[in-house]
């Protein structure tokens, strides 16, 4: 198992690295932790998503620069592994998973939340997420979410077949009595 990701801060990444086995392989896609040998791609990735937000929002262009840094060089990054099925989960999971799919690779996704309808704000762009969510809806080798209601959502709001398989990520707990009576 190989999980890459963008790492925020040496903090985060410890804490991550006690919850993962020795059999993970746990790497940066990109990594917003300055050093010598990245500070200028770093400082480029951040002027990129910057100009990006700023087209949006004064132009209505919308990229996936918005939402992940440097995305082709993250790209480029997870296919240096061999790696037989790719499972993306988040926001910036669905924008280089669609990538990948349209390079022909085997993708799955994880849908969390429903991106193109999450926390809107000046610089989001749900019509990005509303593409690339289609995309994956319909092409994904298989796609869960957290819910029943999620998962009929998007196969309304997408017109799609086969309805989102269900994962929940969430667990009984013991003296808590479930309510069969909500649909």
């Amino acid at each position: 198992v190989n999980i890459f990701t963008t790492w925020y801060a040496p903090k985060l990444f410890e804490e991550d690295l006690k919850l993962l086995s020795a059999t993970i392989s746990y790497q940066s896609s990109f990594t917003l932790t300055y050093s010598w040998r990245n500070f200028f791609q770093i400082v480029a990735a951040k002027v990129l998503r910057k100009a990006a937000n700023y087209l949006y929002l004064f132009f209505r262009i919308s990229s996936i620069y918005q939402e992940a840094y440097l995305p082709g060089i993250q790209v480029k990054k997870i296919l240096s592994t061999s790696t037989d099925l790719f499972i993306c989960h988040q926001e910036t999971g669905l924008l280089l998973g669609v990538e990948l799919m349209k390079r022909g690779y085997p993708v799955a996704f994880d849908f969390e939340d429903w991106y193109a309808e999450d926390y809107p704000n000046a610089f989001r762009s749900s019509g990005l997420f509303k593409k690339y969510e289609a995309y994956a809806l319909k092409h994904a080798l298989y796609v869960t979410c957290p819910s029943e209601s999620l998962s009929r959502t998007y196969q309304y709001a997408y017109q799609v077949q086969q309805p989102v398989k269900v994962i929940y990520n969430s667990f009984p707990i013991p003296g808590v009595k479930k309510n069969h009576k909500m649909k």
